[in-house]
């Protein structure tokens, strides 16, 4: 009886000290998640602006900066005289240059003008050297962070970490959603136009979604094809 509780004993000793060993690792792998999550942040800090360059393409100079209030900027997108940006907080904000002052924060008028197979909607804000950028209005819809903006004629089109693709519909001085599409399993990171009748997406799910822009159908799926 005595010899089974010594070895009870060694066991109950050998196990506290595994247990206490375990404790240790976990404590050190738990500093090391806490280490990496904070390098991670600081490097999306050091590589993602929260706001927005614009550059004379004529001098290559800096003429403006644009900060946003929504996070890091992942998009950027020319709509009318105005541009459009994608946030981290899943927003989009609609920017006009105009003398208005910020409390004056009007969209610019627009007018239509017929070019070779579509009718666009172009701003008639003029340019002046004393114009500042006024961003106009905010819009949300996406339940995570908007990777990709795509404009075509009075639409915009936004991507984002949710998986889904927004077509907006300019009326009335800002963007409403018009349709939610779906076709990408994981982040949608770039969006185009093919041949004025289909949208094109690629994700990061190796897919590339392809959707009819006059039913928003989505018709085909596209992978690509890897090679040994």
């Amino acid at each position: 009886a005595e010899d089974r509780i010594d070895v009870l004993s060694e066991t109950i000793s050998l196990q506290r000290e595994e247990l206490t060993a375990l404790r240790l690792a976990v404590e050190q792998a738990e500093k090391g998640v806490q280490n990496l999550r904070t390098r991670a942040k600081n490097a999306e800090d050091m590589l993602v602006s929260r706001g927005v360059s614009v550059l004379d393409c004529a001098a290559l100079v800096c003429t403006d900066s644009l900060q946003s209030d929504h996070g890091p900027i992942w998009s950027v997108v020319s709509v009318f005289h105005s541009l459009a940006t994608a946030a981290q907080d899943g927003s989009i904000t609609l920017w006009s240059r105009s003398k208005a002052t910020p409390s004056q924060s009007t969209p610019p008028s627009f007018r239509a003008r017929e070019s070779h197979d579509d009718a666009s909607l172009v701003g008639v804000s003029e340019s002046t050297s004393d114009a500042q950028w006024i961003d106009f209005a905010v819009v949300t819809g996406h339940a995570e962070r908007v990777l990709a903006l795509c404009a075509y004629r009075s639409h915009l089109f936004s991507g984002s970490g949710d998986a889904t693709i927004a077509q907006w519909e300019y009326r009335e001085g800002t963007y409403r959603k018009l349709h939610l599409l779906r076709g990408h399993k994981n982040s949608v990171y770039t969006l185009c136009i093919f041949r004025s009748d289909f949208l094109l997406s690629g994700g990061a799910d190796g897919l590339i979604a392809v959707h009819r822009l006059d039913n928003n159908e989505h018709i085909e799926t596209l992978r690509h094809k890897t090679t040994s």
